[in-house]
């Protein structure tokens, strides 16, 4: 039962003494003293089975919410021939709030009424449709069998509520003891429905709970806490129970009053203000809610000019707690019945009302915040709402949501319920390496593990994956795009998650297409294929880059020289190739990875054709196999990650094959004959690797520095070394490497390796200082 303040019994004095029973019930009515009056109504039926007696007993037990003892009231009720079509919807509303069984039609039909004639109860079942993964769990240590509500917290996560907990004192005379001249309360209990009065408690973290002291004299109801941990102040409401002068024939109501006070360290009252709207003979304020952003005190009040009952409205209060002149929230949210327990967050009003169309009585909505102004209001649905009552709807967080009710299955009247979701917001950005958000073209899978069921989602204009997921649940999520590694994220768990959203941020990587980890080149003897010691040296290394690494394979393209035929000659490089292939396998490569072409004479790497007379090491440069090792070689295929990358940042891979391939980039040296600048023939190998890795390498620089041995003068020898530098320059200059990717420099005698002066050099240590250094610069 909803203890709605609304209905808080006034203490009237009335000037004339015992009538009848039937007069006598309708002034306990009048006066809200609502279990007493439906007590005089019974006995008044008895005597003189009357519509009327009937009708009142059972308007009676509905306000205190006896829905057994409504519902058999109502149905006497239209028993008589003047009942009304109205008399038979409260008798279906009885009904269904006893039953909690929205199977309205039956009755409908069962009284020879038809459906079409109360339309209004149509909705109540696209309400009870209305998908929500929530569940209500009842604060067990809060609830009691009495009446709960309205949930605060403190900044020391103490709980403040409302209860009017204790033993039902059945009314055994009247409720109201008139003296000559004054009107008094009960000093024993709330005549509304004969329970205790209501009282603000508080629940510490041991979870010991004890009756908050109200400090205002007087105090019969204390109740509607709302904690402003900023402030440290508590708001709340009450109806004072002082002594009212009175004349014979006039009734005096007194309403709730809002006030508010600090809370000390010990969560006790400290001190009291009272809110300057504050009218008890004329109005009552109940429900405050303070919104410190937009500096709103909202509340609840039936003050003259008003739409209805109960209505909500604000305030402004400024740091100061000066207040502004209330101003009504407006038919778009109040209605001509009653509105309370306004509480916002996040951009959303939420309220109870009995005037909006809902499942009961009081119903849960939302509207949207925009500015000053308030969208329309939507109920929330079940399991938000039942039957019967369902209202104060608090959320201290996004995880902790409350609301009271009096549906079925309660501990006592009103309970407070924690409101769980069944399903978790699942949100998932995918990112770039560079941390942009990836908005387009790219796959989403997402499974449940236990059984593989597909879950659904959506994506947003911003690429933003949402989802929702059931509790306790362990999912996966694959992300694919073409061009970049797919991500998966087998373990998104739901077990023990507190938060009610759930962010996850996936970051993928581009694939490194032919991506060259490895290049070099082996030579061959004359007219042979096997694989010389240098050779084999080489494949090695490569056999175990190979091995380690199974997203790599070799690229291999095998030459002759030029003597011998064309058709020989491109038999003979198919069988160098195959002689590379054979190696690798023996080293335990699978030949798959091991791809190539061979092209006999006809790619040269000098002037060495057919005829043309040269030298056997200028031969030997063209009896080769380049080798090049490359990562992710085929562009049309979508790879995944690779073992051997998994526990690696997926961005961190480009950096990782750098590491990797920096052997390459090794200084070499080409030494020089005493004066000369020729290029020994020993060092031409070296200068031809050179020119393959830049090839390979279209984003690397070379730095050429000439030296010299410190024999000479020292301009003779600056002239000597840029000659050296130049002579390497022309070299790789006449293989086609643009002149922009070669830098060169020269030192003369002034960076030896050997330093000559400080003591005599024989010729080997002065040939060390004769020579011509490259060194790669911007390295990938």
């Amino acid at each position: 039962m909803i203890l709605f303040i609304i209905f808080i019994a006034g203490f009237t004095a009335d000037a004339f003494g015992q009538v009848r029973k039937l007069r006598f019930a309708d002034k306990q009515y009048h006066l809200e003293n609502y279990r007493f009056a439906a007590n005089e109504y019974i006995r008044a039926y008895e005597k003189k089975q009357t519509y009327y007696a009937a009708k009142m007993a059972a308007e009676s037990f509905t306000k205190i919410q006896e829905f057994e003892y409504s519902l058999e009231w109502w149905e006497k009720t239209i028993a008589f021939g003047e009942s009304s079509k109205e008399d038979f919807r409260r008798y279906v509303t009885a009904w269904i709030q006893f039953n909690n069984d929205l199977d309205y039609e039956k009755v409908i039909l069962a009284k020879g009424y038809d459906l079409n004639d109360f339309p209004e109860f149509f909705m109540l079942k696209n309400l009870n449709k209305k998908e929500s993964n929530t569940e209500l769990v009842p604060l067990e240590n809060v609830n009691s069998e009495g009446a709960d509500f309205g949930l605060t917290q403190d900044s020391q996560n103490r709980n403040y509520f409302s209860s009017d907990r204790g033993p039902l004192l059945e009314s055994s005379k009247k409720p109201i003891r008139i003296d000559a001249k004054d009107l008094v309360y009960s000093e024993d209990k709330y005549n509304f429905n004969d329970r205790q009065y209501l009282s603000i408690y508080k629940e510490d973290t041991t979870g010991m709970i004890e009756r908050l002291k109200p400090i205002i004299p007087e105090t019969y109801h204390f109740s509607d806490p709302f904690y402003v941990e900023e402030l440290g102040i508590l708001f709340y409401s009450v109806v004072k129970g002082q002594k009212i002068r009175n004349s014979r024939t006039k009734e005096i109501r007194l309403y709730p009053e809002l006030y508010y006070s600090k809370l000390n360290a010990e969560g006790n009252l400290e001190d009291y203000e009272k809110f300057p709207l504050n009218d008890p003979e004329k109005h009552g304020i109940i429900t405050p809610f303070l919104d410190l952003n937009t500096k709103r005190l909202y509340f609840s009040s039936n003050m003259e000019g008003g739409l209805g009952g109960y209505d909500l409205y604000y305030v402004e209060i400024d740091e100061s707690f000066n207040f502004g002149p209330p101003v009504n929230l407006g038919p778009e949210v109040n209605t001509d019945k009653n509105e309370r327990d306004p509480f916002i967050f996040e951009g959303k009003l939420y309220f109870a009302s009995d005037g909006h169309p809902g499942l009961g009585g009081f119903d849960i909505f939302s509207a949207d915040v925009i500015g000053k102004e308030f969208g329309s209001p939507e109920n929330l649905g079940t399991p938000y709402n039942s039957v019967r009552d369902d209202f104060s709807y608090v959320q201290l967080d996004k995880n902790r949501k409350y609301l009271s009710s009096n549906r079925p299955g309660g501990m006592g009247m009103d309970d407070i319920y924690k409101i769980l979701d069944l399903q978790k917001q699942f949100i998932a950005k995918v990112l770039d390496c560079d941390g942009n958000q990836i908005n387009t073209d790219f796959d989403i899978e997402m499974l449940e593990n236990q059984d593989y069921t597909q879950i659904g989602f959506e994506v947003d204009q911003r690429g933003t994956v949402l989802s929702k997921l059931d509790v306790n649940k362990v999912y996966t999520i694959r992300i694919s795009k073409k061009g970049y590694f797919p991500v998966e994220d087998p373990e998104i768990s739901t077990e023990n998650l507190i938060e009610e959203v759930l962010e996850k941020e996936y970051t993928i990587s581009k694939i490194p297409y032919k991506k060259t980890i490895f290049a070099d080149l082996i030579y061959y003897d004359l007219d042979e294929a096997y694989i010389r010691q240098d050779a084999a040296e080489l494949l090695d290394e490569v056999a175990e880059l190979m091995r380690e690494f199974e997203f790599m394979d070799l690229i291999v393209a095998s030459h002759t020289d030029s003597r011998a035929s064309n058709l020989y000659n491109e038999y003979l490089s198919k069988r160098r190739f195959d002689e590379v292939k054979n190696y690798l396998e023996q080293q335990g490569i699978d030949t798959v990875r091991v791809r190539g072409e061979w092209f006999g004479e006809s790619i040269l790497v000098n002037d060495c054709g057919d005829g043309v007379p040269c030298p056997e090491f200028m031969h030997q440069l063209n009896r080769r196999s380049e080798l090049v090792l490359e990562a992710f070689s085929d562009e049309g295929m979508n790879y995944v990650l690779p073992k051997s990358l998994k526990d690696m940042d997926p961005c961190e891979i480009e950096n990782y094959f750098n590491q990797i391939r920096k052997g390459l980039f090794r200084p070499t040296i080409v030494y020089f004959d005493f004066d000369k600048t020729a290029i020994k023939p020993a060092y031409v190998k070296d200068l031809e690797r050179i020119t393959l890795l830049m090839r390979r390498f279209e984003e690397l620089h070379l730095n050429i520095e000439g030296h010299t041995d410190q024999r000479g003068g020292d301009a003779y020898n600056m002239d000597l070394a840029q000659r050296r530098a130049l002579a390497v320059k022309k070299y790789l200059l006449d293989k086609g490497i643009p002149e922009e990717r070669l830098d060169y420099f020269w030192f003369g005698k002034t960076r030896p390796i050997n330093d000559c002066e400080l003591g005599p050099c024989d010729n080997q240590m002065h040939q060390l200082n004769r020579r011509t250094e490259l060194h790669f610069v911007d390295q990938p």
